[in-house]
């Protein structure tokens, strides 16, 4: 009998993107000037502006992109939340992450958290089964990284597996 070890890494192997960034137009700067230059250091991440093929739909990309990517980093703001294309990626996100039975989705809390009345309830109904990052925290980039799809401490590899024999603690010997 072999055992083999399965990983997400294995399972993504088709993914082109570790991550998929979603936010409002309002939330530019940060986007660009800071949340990017550090992640790109480590990770492939897609960007609308440079990744998305001008003249195609945009709902197909933003579909495409989602899919072709390990996570989604969706950057949370009143102005995101009152986004239409910003709440569709956040859907098709979400969408794609029940559809893997994966968490694929990561809440980066940019200012203050949004009003609970300002919610669609899909957001709130997240948010209120799954941890979420806030930029203030001192540990942010830290918990984002970790977050994030990493390689595998140790190799894929099968491993045979011997007989075995049944040990009853209960028992002296």
């Amino acid at each position: 009998m072999l055992l083999c070890w399965v990983s997400e890494e294995d399972i993504d192997s088709d993914k082109a993107y570790d991550a998929f960034v979603s936010y409002a137009q309002e939330d530019y700067v940060f986007v660009v000037h800071t949340l990017l230059p550090e992640l790109e250091k480590s990770f492939k991440i897609c960007h609308h502006e440079r990744d998305f093929v001008p003249g195609e739909w945009i709902i197909d990309q933003i579909q495409e992109k989602v899919d072709k990517s390990r996570r989604t980093i969706i950057v949370l703001t009143e102005p995101f939340l009152n986004s239409y294309w910003g709440m569709y990626e956040f859907r098709t996100a979400h969408a794609q992450a029940a559809k893997d039975n994966c968490a694929r989705v990561i809440i980066l809390i940019l200012g203050d958290m949004p009003p609970q009345e300002t919610m669609p309830d899909e957001m709130k109904a997240y948010m209120s089964m799954n941890t979420y990052i806030k930029w203030d925290d001192k540990w942010f980039w830290e918990k984002l990284k970790y977050a994030l799809p990493h390689p595998l401490a140790r190799p894929i590899q099968e491993l045979p597996m011997g007989e075995y024999t049944m040990v009853n603690p209960r028992v002296a010997r």
